[in-house]
């Protein structure tokens, strides 16, 4: 039953009360008045389902609230277990996801999970996760609870401010929802920290030999669309921490690595100890070394960086440009634009405080002909969309619909092949970045291991008169990454104790010759000199 909390739309359409699936058949969307005409359902009539997050933003299909309706004549809680020979009780969900098409979806875990036993509730179950597909979840239901097990509730944004009177269908005076950093009028828990006083305080608590803390915040917008509609957007934001701890022992130095979401005053000494216990439970690591020692970045008192649906304010009216054409000429646009602004904040025991923000923002668009029989795909990156041209865009995908207009066989075969700079750095960046383990080389498991043991470092790869050359460099102009490792658990690729250390501009492949391999402190060997420091990337 579609509900919605709001008096109106953004189109001054009133909220209305309908059914989307009644006695099991689906007989009803949630429309605005575009797709009304289109499909003809509900007389053509909008049911108030369009909203924008702001005048400045475009109005787009929004879902109301959903309920799903008690049976009058249900079973209670107990009647439905007792029904049950062998399954699960769950009781709420912690966090869920479900695919653009709202096929797939999954819980990856329920806040409670009972084993239930010839119609008896058994233990609680430990790591559940509970994945099907929209038509087999629906296909499979045999029951529905009465009014007492289904109750009727209704989700709001609590937003700044005191609650005023006089002001119906909104729950707090308009203010924008409250900010991650703050708390609503009534808060449970502890005080929510900045990330500087998280890492502050965890690096106070530990009893560790050594101790490094990383919180990374998001911010994520995106905007998303199908069939020459926008469909959906949003805002999300985020925080983790993780706290690294080493333990010195008699045979080497253990670490142990923990990663929460939600770390206030209250929580952060359970994981500072929860991390201490996992590195005394775990065996000397390979690649032990000092941790890193530095001074305090000039930006480690910043605030972290924000993103908002603002930063797609320059490309939604070619959007809406695009979907025009491409409608009249009888082609579908699918994709969507997301922008993150990611903010990591580095501290150690050893006395380094380092801190990032790194924006990254893509566009990816997918043009297909009518009856589907044809596809296009073209994805740009950027870093804050004033460099997205969508039209041209656009006009790149009809021209590659175009080609597709004509096919030839070709028997199976070498051919000489002629790549586009996307797919060149797609091929050689991945290849690299997969392949290019000096770990993997050694042990004979990557393309650059040598042929009877060792690696290729030396040779010419590329044939004769091909001079080719693969680099990094953190600071490069349109390509600036992080500048310092920030490893969240050791792999053949990073080592946790080379967080916070230096990223060097290098080069992989020089003139068609490999030079350099990806390396931490395991590949060096323990009688490399006290302070030398392999090469890293990202």
């Amino acid at each position: 039953m579609g509900w919605p909390a709001w008096g109106g739309t953004t189109k001054a359409f009133a909220a209305q009360r309908w059914p989307l699936i009644s006695a099991g058949v689906l007989v009803g969307y949630q429309l605005d008045r575009r797709l009304a005409a289109l499909t003809g359902i509900g007389e053509g009539r909008s049911n108030g389902c369009v909203f924008a997050d702001s005048p400045a933003a475009l109005p787009i299909p929004r879902m109301a609230n959903v309920s799903l309706q008690p049976d009058p004549g249900g079973l209670s809680t107990a009647e439905l277990i007792a029904r049950v020979e062998r399954g699960l009780y769950l009781v709420g969900d912690k966090s869920f996801s479900i695919d653009q098409q709202r096929r797939n979806f999954q819980f990856t875990t329920a806040q409670r999970a009972y084993l239930i036993v010839d119609g008896r509730l058994g233990g609680q179950v430990k790591d559940f996760a509970y994945q099907a597909t929209t038509t087999e979840f629906w296909r499979a239901l045999e029951a529905v609870g009465g009014p007492p097990n289904v109750p009727a509730e209704r989700f709001v944004q609590l937003r700044q401010g005191p609650a005023q009177s006089a002001r119906t269908c909104r729950p707090r005076r308009s203010g924008g929802i409250v900010p991650w950093y703050q708390h609503p009028q009534h808060r449970h828990g502890g005080r929510l920290m900045t990330p500087q006083e998280l890492a502050e305080r965890a690096l106070g608590l530990s009893t560790a030999n050594g101790c490094v803390v990383l919180i990374e915040h998001v911010d994520r917008a995106n905007l998303r669309w199908a069939n020459n509609t926008l469909t959906t957007n949003g805002v999300t934001h985020g925080q983790r921490v993780t706290v690294i701890s080493t333990i010195a022992g008699h045979t080497g130095t253990a670490a142990g690595v923990l990663t929460r979401a939600g770390v206030d005053e209250n929580t952060l000494a359970d994981l500072v100890t929860a991390s201490e216990t996992a590195a005394r439970a775990a065996g000397p690591a390979a690649d032990a070394q000092p941790l890193v020692a530095g001074d305090t970045d000039q930006s480690w008192d910043e605030p972290a960086g924000q993103t908002s649906i603002n930063i797609f304010t320059d490309i939604t009216p070619a959007l809406g440009e695009a979907f025009g054409m491409a409608g009249a000429t009888g082609r579908l646009l699918f994709g969507y634009a997301e922008h993150e602004t990611r903010t990591t904040y580095l501290g150690t025991s050893a006395g380094l405080r380092r801190r990032h923000t790194q924006p990254t923002g893509r566009l990816l668009v997918n043009a297909k002909s009518r009856d589907l029989s044809r596809s296009a795909y073209l994805g740009l990156p950027t870093e804050d969309f004033t460099d997205v041209d969508v039209l041209s865009v656009h006009d790149t995908l009809a021209t590659q619909l175009g080609w597709a207009t004509r096919q030839i066989e070709l028997p199976a075969g070498r051919y000489e092949t002629l790549l586009p700079p996307a797919a060149v750095a797609d091929l050689v960046g991945f290849g690299h970045w997969a392949g290019g383990s000096a770990r993997d080389a050694v042990d004979g498991r990557s393309v650059y291991s040598g042929p009877v043991g060792g690696t290729r470092i030396g040779e010419q790869l590329c044939g004769d008169g091909v001079r080719v050359t693969l680099s990094s460099d953190p600071h490069a102009i349109g390509l600036a990454c992080a500048p310092f490792v920030m490893a969240h658990a050791s792999n053949g690729l990073e080592s946790v104790f080379d967080d916070g250390l230096a990223l060097l501009p290098t080069d992989w492949i020089r003139d068609g010759e490999l030079i350099n391999l990806i390396t931490h402190p395991a590949h060096c060997g323990a009688d490399r000199p006290a302070g030398q420091r392999p090469t890293s990337t990202t």
